[in-house]
């Protein structure tokens, strides 16, 4: 038998792979093998199998179904979890009229919300969640930090000043139109001006 040094793992076909998957299975329940930690060959195998599943034969995805195989990678993952905490604020700005979610009684969705912020500032922010955000009318700065920039005599950032004179001018549309500013929270002609107004 040959000794492999600590850091150089034997090459392994596809069958002893499946197999090493099938005894983690057994024992964790599940084929979710961690990238670090355990078997690193195998962890890099299954994410390599979620990227590539259109490469497979029918018999090996039937074999793997068996095992109850996620076929969702990270990114998607990732992905489904960003847009169910996404929908939970839009339900909660339909209930509360704000996007200021309160830390106390959700803490999850606060905590969602404020690291949003922080990876826009950084530009770490993709684009498409940005813009996600932006039609719902999401505040990218605090009350709190918008007031301490007034007393400096600074302003918010031109992005933010945009959006915020885009949806006044459409304020200022409405109320030549009706008469008042009192806008429907489901208007049906712009939705986000609704909203707006209550945040």
């Amino acid at each position: 038998m040959l000794n492999y040094p600590s850091k150089i793992a034997p090459q392994r076909n596809w069958d002893e792979l499946y197999q090493a998957l099938c005894k983690f299975n057994s024992e964790h329940g599940h084929c979710r093998v961690p990238l670090k930690g355990g078997d690193t060959g195998l962890g890099l195998w299954v994410s390599k199998l979620k990227n590539n599943k259109d490469t497979l034969t029918e018999e090996k995805i039937i074999r793997l179904n068996f095992l109850n195989f996620e076929w969702e990678t990270r990114q998607e993952a990732c992905d489904r979890i960003w847009l169910k905490r996404f929908e939970e604020l839009e339900d909660y700005q339909k209930k509360y009229w704000s996007l200021r979610v309160n830390y106390k009684t959700h803490k999850k969705l606060a905590s969602w919300a404020n690291h949003q912020k922080r990876f826009q500032a950084i530009g770490a922010l993709r684009k498409d969640r940005e813009e996600l955000l932006d039609k719902i009318g999401f505040e990218w700065k605090s009350p709190d930090e918008i007031q301490e920039m007034k007393e400096r005599n600074q302003q918010p950032n031109a992005k933010s000043n945009d959006a915020w004179y885009k949806q006044y001018k459409k304020l200022e549309q409405f109320k030549e139109e009706h008469g008042h500013c009192i806008v429907p929270f489901n208007y049906s002609q712009d939705k986000s001006l609704g909203m707006w107004v209550r945040t």
